[in-house]
């Protein structure tokens, strides 16, 4: 049984929320007295809708475009910021969870350096930021690579988690999940 369908049995899940709670491999019972940021949620917010459903209120999103109709807009409101992915409009140190689903991509001309330093430093002390996915065949990978190079390993752990395995043509690529956890301050 997949996350998505032991997460909850009496709501109907959208495609997104599956995906989200699949590649995070997120627990609902977990997931309910965090404080969860969801960097780039797009503005169909789907994953914050079934969130909020699902009674898990530390849920905030935050996406370049406002929600698609007012509907969701009034369904979210308090849940959901419009704003940049690489200036973001927390303080530092307030989410457990930060999440980053499509966000780094090969054709992303985001800095990923200054996108992933807003996610590391909106997390509290063992906090967890989740990126997903990382292709390691493309440059981003190598972009990646250099961030986590200048991290303080006695700050943050990283754990590179293979997710996916495809084949294109004589050519296998891999989809991989990266969890950097912010540790308790070393004296």
């Amino acid at each position: 049984m997949h996350n998505a369908e032991r997460f909850s049995q009496n709501i109907e899940i959208s495609d997104q929320a599956k995906r989200y709670i699949n590649d995070f491999e997120l627990d609902a019972e977990a997931l309910k007295d965090k404080k969860i940021l969801d960097i780039g949620c797009g503005d169909e917010a789907q994953f914050i809708e079934f969130c909020l459903e699902n009674n898990i209120d530390g849920i905030v999103g935050v996406d370049l475009r406002p929600p698609v109709s007012q509907e969701l807009a009034a369904k979210v409101k308090g849940h959901y910021v419009v704003g940049q992915v690489d200036n973001l409009p927390f303080k530092p140190e307030q989410f457990d969870m930060v999440l980053m689903r499509s966000v780094i991509n090969p054709d992303t001309e985001l800095d990923v350096n200054k996108v992933v330093g807003e996610a590391i430093s909106s997390l509290k002390v063992n906090g967890k930021l989740e990126i997903y996915p990382i292709w390691r065949e493309k440059p981003m990978f190598e972009k990646i690579n250099n961030v986590l190079k200048r991290l303080n390993n006695e700050e943050y752990s990283i754990d590179w988690q293979e997710k996916d395995a495809l084949h294109a043509g004589d050519q296998e690529l891999h989809k991989d999940l990266l969890i950097i956890t912010r540790k308790g301050i070393v004296q």
